[in-house]
């Protein structure tokens, strides 16, 4: 019986230290020792952020979860590798300021919690004073100067063969990029150059050339509304040196604030025929807007005049031509509907206007004071309404036609209006107190209506009045 209770107590004993033997102090959660040693301090990211892995090990139950105190800019998740070992995965997004950044990320795996922590370099700062450089026309080399901590890369936008770097050379406060631009023999341009830190730094500026010194004749065409202060540029001098000028493609109000800087009134230093215009539009397009297709990309400095004109697109503005007292000729744009008040208003060395068949609408004093010869008016045209005072210039019309289509007449529309022909397509004629001065003035009408417009108590007062279909043949 003692030898029995022996044994019992000896495999007893056995059984403790076998167990004693197999059991493992290895913790149930733990990082290999690469990860270890990256969570010991912050894990550094640089500006343009990135990805980290690390590895921990668990028991295959363990319950696993994440929290990020930061989660506009620094996230993670974590994929298992095997049932006892996972990869956690944090990601640090871009960083565009100039601050420090300093987040975490808990990982929770069963009850055990570990804090991983992050900090992110500033984004490298890049300042260049001149964001707007202007060159001359004859081109050279110019000096961009970039405060900056760092290294930079240099492109141009669009790869403009006309402008280069030729060198970026290191300063005391940070790099000088040297552009080299080819001589200008056309209208003036631009390029965008962008200067791009070794850390996420990011700047640009805009390198705008002055155009070539004009001859007397320019034609050029616009690639979207806005352009003409970069093509044409801003030398008043230069810009008077043209004396025929042709524009194609799409032009805005911010266009034709340039183009009047092209028109001298004869308040101006000068005279106003010292520097004859003759302007060509028939193939331009003009939009109701004051956009800028440089102000929205390269954010120019756009000044503007405050009492800036509410115009349609299609439209002449009030009073685009007004005093242009050096315009000598027009072509308005095939697509013009409407011509605004006092467009033409004392454009006192303009002979002839041809006016647009798709013209419905002339608004008040459209040619106040105006010298015109030569208000053309197609018989086909679409003219609608006329407005006061419109034909009210300072010489004798030659020819004036009056559309059928013409059904909106301001009873003030011919005062101050005289003509040598006044061709009208009424069969039936409108009753108008103020006609065109019937002095000297031939009225031409439609075969077969003498009857109706010598019945009329005012269009009787022309003593010439012909029938004919002459003028309804062309």
């Amino acid at each position: 019986m003692m030898q029995k209770l022996i044994q019992f107590i000896v495999l007893f004993y056995v059984a403790i230290l076998i167990s004693g033997c197999n059991n493992d102090d290895t913790p149930k959660f733990y990082f290999d020792e690469e990860s270890s040693k990256a969570i010991a301090d912050k894990i550094p990211f640089d500006a343009k952020g990135g990805n980290v892995n690390l590895i921990f090990y668990h028991d295959e139950t363990a319950d696993i979860n994440i929290e990020s105190e930061t989660n506009d800019w620094l996230h993670a998740q974590y994929t298992p590798i095997d049932r006892e070992s996972s990869q956690l995965t944090i990601k640090c997004l871009q960083n565009s300021s100039p601050q420090v950044r300093n987040g975490s990320i808990v990982l929770w795996v069963n009850e055990e919690r570990t804090v991983v922590y992050v900090q992110q370099k500033a984004a490298q700062q890049i300042l260049i004073e001149n964001k707007h450089v202007i060159v001359d026309n004859q081109g050279g080399k110019v000096t961009v100067k970039c405060q900056t901590d760092g290294d930079i890369d240099v492109s141009l936008y669009l790869y403009p063969d006309w402008i280069r770097v030729s060198d970026i050379k290191e300063t005391t406060d940070g790099r000088e990029v040297i552009l080299s631009v080819d001589e200008n023999m056309a209208t003036g341009r631009i390029a965008k150059m962008f200067v791009n830190g070794e850390d996420n730094g990011f700047e640009w500026i805009a390198i705008q050339q002055k155009p070539a010194v004009f001859g007397e004749k320019v034609i050029l065409e616009t690639k979207g509304e806005g352009q003409l202060d970069v093509l044409l540029g801003n030398d008043t001098g230069n810009l008077r040196r043209i004396r025929s000028l042709t524009i194609r493609g799409a032009i805005n109000g911010y266009d034709i604030y340039t183009l009047q800087k092209m028109f001298v009134t004869s308040n101006a230093l000068g005279k106003p025929l010292d520097y004859p215009l003759a302007l060509d539009l028939s193939e331009a397009i003009i939009y109701g807007n004051y956009n800028n297709i440089y102000e929205e990309e390269f954010h120019f400095d756009i000044q503007l005049p405050n009492d800036r004109v509410i115009f349609s697109n299609h439209e002449i503005p009030d009073y685009m031509f007004s005093y242009a007292e050096n315009l000598t000729a027009i072509s308005l744009p095939h697509s013009t509907k409407i011509i605004g008040k006092q467009a033409f208003r004392n454009c006192t060395a303009l002979s002839s206007v041809n006016i647009p068949e798709d013209v419905w609408y002339i608004k008040d004093s459209a040619f106040l004071n105006c010298s015109a010869t030569q208000i053309n008016i197609n018989r086909l045209s679409a003219l609608k309404k006329i407005d006061g005072y419109v034909f009210s210039t300072t010489s004798e019309i030659e020819s004036l036609r009056l559309p059928d289509t013409l059904e909106d007449i301001a009873e003030n529309a011919f005062s101050g209006c005289t003509c040598k022909e006044l061709i009208v397509y009424w069969l039936t004629p409108p009753e108008l107190r103020v006609l065109p001065n019937p002095t000297n003035c031939i009225l031409y009408i439609p075969k077969g209506a003498k009857d109706a417009y010598l019945a009329s108590a005012y269009w009787n007062r022309y003593s010439q009045i012909v029938e004919t279909t002459e003028y309804w043949e062309d």
